[in-house]
């Protein structure tokens, strides 16, 4: 991929099964190796793929839904399917009541389902897995 495309994006990702996470201006989409948009750069918030299937925050339903490699809907998130991979130093976009928050995770208790995030505001607050539907 070169510079200019590079430049584009706030964030790239590393590729994973075929496709790169970005982020532009606050968006999350997909870009293929070559740095063409193959799904949309829409979404709030988004993991990777696994098994061809990706979990995102649409604004336009206010909810996180399933999508799969061709950013065609699947079917709504399942909160017991959520899987913590974060780790201390990441930054995270998650939902908490409805509103999209964002910070550096410091602390992880996997014991007690908890993780504490450093604000951008430069507050810290701690919230519990479940609560957390943008953590996949």
């Amino acid at each position: 991929m070169n510079e200019e495309i590079l430049s584009e994006y706030n964030f790239i990702g590393i590729e994973n099964e075929g496709l790169l996470l970005c982020e532009k201006n606050g968006k999350f989409g997909f870009l293929n190796n070559i740095g063409e948009v193959v799904i949309e750069i829409k979404y709030l918030s988004s993991g990777i793929f696994r098994n061809g299937e990706c979990n995102v925050y649409c604004s336009d339903r206010k909810c996180w839904i399933v999508i799969n490699e061709k950013g065609e809907y699947l079917r709504d998130y399942e909160r017991e399917k959520l899987v913590f991979n974060y780790f201390i130093g990441d930054i995270v976009n998650y939902v908490y009541k409805d509103s999209i928050e964002s910070g550096e995770i410091i602390k992880i208790n996997k014991e007690k389902g908890t993780f504490t995030v450093k604000r951008n505001d430069g507050s810290n607050i701690w919230r519990r897995f479940e609560w957390c539907k943008g953590l996949v």
